[in-house]
Formats: structure tokens, sequence, C-alpha cells
């Protein structure tokens, strides 16, 4: 399953992909039982600011986590943590 989630950060929209594996043992190595998937939407336009550097980003930023339990408010502040660890990160 997937879908989008969308955060703004000091007057920035990005984007983020969320999936969520159903067959999460021959996808992924991690166990992702009871946890979403976000990965930094590469089509969106809105991520222009961070877009060329994804590819450089360690295996740690490359995508985040969250358990399925997880409120909207606390996805929307670990997801603005994220980013803002993204757009720090030198390359």
């Amino acid at each position: 399953m997937r879908g989008h989630f969308e955060v703004n950060l000091n007057g920035v929209e990005f984007s983020t992909r969320v999936l969520k594996a159903l067959d999460y043992p021959s996808m992924y190595k991690e166990d992702l039982i009871g946890r979403y998937l976000l990965f930094i939407d590469t089509e969106s336009p809105d991520n222009e600011m961070i877009r060329h550097k994804i590819h450089l980003l360690p295996k740690e930023l490359q995508s985040l986590s969250l358990p399925l339990d997880s409120s909207p408010l606390q996805w929307e502040l670990l997801v603005k943590d994220w980013i803002t660890a993204i757009l720090r990160y030198e390359v």
C-alpha cells in the first residue's frame, strides 16, 4: 500500500511517499510489522531543495520508519525533524 504525506517547513512544502508493505519479509531486511516506511518523493517539485542530494545520504537518512499507531502530530514532528536533518547534511 502507498500514499503521500506532506509537511510545511519554514514556508516550504515537502512531500514524502509512504509505504506499508503487505509482504514485508520478502521485501525488506528490517522488521516492518506495524510500521510505515517513508521516502522523499523524488518526483515532487516541492522537494527541489533536497532532490539533488538524496542519493548521497547515509543509510539512516534515506528513509524514515514510523509506527502505525503514531498520531498525526507525531508524524508531522518526526517528518520535519527528518527533513531538517537532510537539509543540514553536508554532501
